[in-house]
């Protein structure tokens, strides 16, 4: 296919990204089963995908994704995660003590649905 494109999907309200892609196989699985306690779905309930270069080379796609499974594993999907919206590069101390911009409510949901959309 000569045309690609990237699509932002858009969830206003209600999407668990973190049940979204969750880490297979690897030591974020641990911290995430125990963050998310209750919520966590175990790896038997998840659509496995494979990839490299990442912290794990394993993630389980949400059970009721498997169009996006379909599409990934077609080459025509691919996961952009842990992204937002910065003015430069911000490490926790420059965060903590200033040194760094900062872009506009940081911690606010609503400013970054705003600046996303």
């Amino acid at each position: 296919r000569s045309y690609r494109a990237a699509v932002m999907l858009f969830f206003g309200g209600g999407a668990d990204t973190f049940n979204m892609l969750v880490p297979l196989n690897c030591p974020l699985y641990e911290e995430y089963m125990q963050v998310r306690r209750d919520v966590a779905l175990l790896p038997q309930q998840l659509h496995s995908v494979t990839t490299t270069g990442q912290a794990c080379s394993e993630f389980g796609i949400h059970p009721e994704l498997s169009f996006i499974k379909e599409l990934y594993d077609q080459k025509q999907a691919a996961f952009v995660s842990n992204v937002g919206a910065l003015v430069e590069p911000l490490t926790k101390t420059q965060f903590k003590n200033g040194g760094a911009s900062r872009c506009v409510g940081l911690f606010s949901h609503s400013d970054q649905q705003q600046a996303a959309q």
